[in-house]
């Protein structure tokens, strides 16, 4: 198990599918690995570079990625339930089938990514940017979408 404080960490060799809960990875470098099935829940992933990453269904309950960069990531099923997403910037990624229930995307970026069939239930998304986004079968349900620009270019109703 691993359990460290990794702040400011730079993942130069290939890392597998570890169990990074309630790790402290602020200012990581993670991109570009294969991280799929990892285990991130609780972890504190701020200014995070998760950029071309590969996180399919890796679990990120609870955990904090304020100001992550994960352009171009692929977090197909991923499980990000109760995550803090303020400010991320998650353009290009393909999160068909990813849980966002409950998390909290405020000032996030998902321009262009591939929403498919994603669970954004119960999300707050206040001045989310979806420009360009792929949302077929996306289940919006109590989402708060304050002034996110969608899709269609359009604003959310507040």
């Amino acid at each position: 198990m691993l359990r460290a404080m990794l702040a400011l960490a730079l993942f130069t060799q290939a890392a597998t599918a570890e169990d990074f809960s309630s790790a402290m990875l602020k200012g990581a470098d993670l991109s570009g690995q294969d991280l799929a099935g990892s285990d991130f829940s609780g972890a504190f992933l701020g200014e995070a570079n998760l950029t071309g990453a590969t996180v399919d269904g890796a679990t990120f309950d609870g955990a904090l990625l304020t100001d992550a960069t994960m352009t171009g990531c692929s977090a197909k099923g991923a499980i990000f339930t109760g995550a803090v997403l303020k400010d991320a910037d998650l353009s290009g990624c393909a999160l068909a089938g990813a849980d966002f229930t409950g998390a909290l995307l405020e000032g996030a970026s998902l321009a262009g990514a591939d929403l498919t069939g994603a669970s954004l239930r119960s999300t707050l998304m206040a001045g989310a940017d979806l420009t360009g986004a792929t949302v077929t079968e996306v289940d919006f349900t109590d989402a708060r979408l304050c002034d996110a620009l969608m899709p269609d270019g359009t604003r959310g109703a507040c």
